[in-house]
């Protein structure tokens, strides 16, 4: 029972990864490419943060080129010569981000298009195989965009803590000066009280020596 659970947990899963990697088209240097598609619930920033993050692990040098498409709000993201995972031959991976409505600010789509050359990209017709390790790429992409994100989440909130337990430090640093400050006025107020006394007896000893001046008076 507890293996019928864990596989129909995997299928579920599974079905899931791919319900959210599909087959589309994107235009690229001015002409409709197939791509492969993959719809996230992240943001823009850290889908793209995730896929240069993998990307370097693959041992991929990309860059940023807006001069590819014409949308504020999207990106592409260029790899020449990459190494995609399986294949027999280095390609070129374009990426493009883009946000998904106007409403859902943290859900993004990305776009995939495999290059083989100057204006020769690959399809599922022409390259089945290429096709398919890009569509394995993007499919394995997904938890590690999920893992990029806990990990920004974790960096964050590491930050927060720092900040918290930075104003956590100097409020205790205001509370000890605080405390001298009161013990400095406690002992003040002491010493005047001191003083008051010392200053009464004086003023009631010089009070009677001006009483016994002006007893000695004649009348």
């Amino acid at each position: 029972m507890k293996r019928i659970f864990t596989l129909l947990t995997f299928l579920l899963v599974t079905l899931s990864v791919f319900s959210q990697v599909q087959m589309g088209q994107i235009d690229l240097q001015k002409k409709s490419r197939q791509a492969v598609v993959l719809y996230t619930q992240y943001s823009q920033e850290i889908v793209e943060g995730a896929i240069k993050e993998k990307m370097d692990q693959l041992g991929n040098k990309g860059k940023e080129n807006k001069s590819l498409i014409s949308l504020s709000k999207s990106n592409f993201y260029e790899f020449k010569g990459a190494r995609l995972p399986n294949a027999h031959r280095d390609v070129d991976l374009y990426f493009k981000t883009e946000r998904r409505g106007g409403k859902n600010k943290n859900e993004s789509a990305v776009y995939l298009v495999v290059g083989k050359g100057p204006d020769d990209f690959a399809t599922t017709t022409t390259d089945p195989d290429l096709m398919d390790k890009a569509k394995e790429l993007m499919e394995k992409l997904l938890p590690y965009i999920e893992a990029y994100k806990l990990e920004q989440d974790i960096k964050a909130q590491e930050e927060l803590v720092k900040k918290v337990n930075l104003k956590m430090t100097d409020l205790s640093k205001d509370s000890t000066d605080l405390q001298k400050k009161v013990l400095a006025l406690q002992e003040k107020q002491t010493q005047n009280s001191t003083d008051q006394s010392t200053q009464r007896t004086e003023l009631e000893k010089q009070m009677q020596i001006l009483e016994a001046l002006k007893g000695r008076r004649k009348n």
